[in-house]
Order: structure tokens, then sequence, then C-alpha cells
């Protein structure tokens, strides 16, 4: 259930596109946490700005659990680790696992992606990618934003 909360999640927002204008040099950051059944899951987004585009994206994302479901955390890290965002061009993930705290890292470099790419996960140009329109999809999510 875990898993297809963050995938859902994590899909979610790429489809939104983060990606937007605003000033050079600046990053719109939100979080948003969520907690159930014994585990909590923060998220963290940070959308850099260059030239009135998005030019960078990370995402943080992180699963405390208690002890009793633990030897879940080990299969929810396995199942995220499925996604193969590796495969994509100017995509990057990262997994860190401290006792029951799974910290996930997915970071994207928009100006890698072939056009293909930024298609796939809703980087388009032909998209209304506004840094308000971003913040208000973000916001419209559940995510608090500054």
């Amino acid at each position: 259930m875990k898993k297809k909360l963050f995938l859902g999640a994590l899909i979610g927002v790429m489809l939104l596109g983060v990606t937007g204008c605003g000033n050079s040099g600046t990053i719109l950051t939100c979080t948003m946490e969520d907690s159930s059944d014994g585990t909590t899951m923060t998220q963290e987004w940070n959308v850099s700005f260059e030239n009135d585009i998005a030019t960078k994206m990370t995402s943080i994302t992180k699963i405390e659990v208690n002890d009793e479901y633990e030897e879940q955390l080990d299969q929810i890290e396995e199942s995220l680790k499925e996604t193969d965002l590796q495969q994509t061009e100017g995509m990057k993930e990262s997994f860190e696992r401290d006792g029951n705290i799974l910290t996930m890292t997915v970071e994207a470099d928009v100006t890698k992606m072939t056009e293909e790419e930024k298609d796939d996960f809703g980087f388009s140009d032909d998209d209304d990618n506004s840094y308000d329109t971003v913040k208000e999809n973000l916001e419209s999510e559940g995510y608090t934003c500054k």
C-alpha cells in the first residue's frame, strides 16, 4: 500500500509538469507529510528555475516505520528500485537506509533529457509550466510551498 501511495505521488507530481517560469535562480520548495498505520512519509520537492525555465528538480522522500513494519521497509525499497528512473537521461535516484528510515532521492536535470523523456515525465514545453501553475498544482496535491 505504501509503495502505491509513494509511486502514485511521485508520478502524479511529475505528470503535473514540475517545470516552470520564475526569476533566474529561483527555487520553489514544497513539502508534505502523511502518517498512518505506524508509517510516516515526508516529501520535499525543490525545483530550480533559470531564465524562466526549470532546469533541475529534486525530490526527497523519507519513509519512517515502527519496528513492527521494518521488514516491509525492505520490500518497499526493493519495489522502488524497480522503477528504473536511472534509465532516463538526466535522472538519478539514490537510497539511504538508517534503521527504520528509508530515504529516496530523485534528481532530474531537465536540460539533459531528450524531448521524448521530457514528454514522458510532464516536462513538455507545450504545457503551462509557469512558476505559479507548478506551485498551484503542488499545493492542490497537499504540499505546502514557500
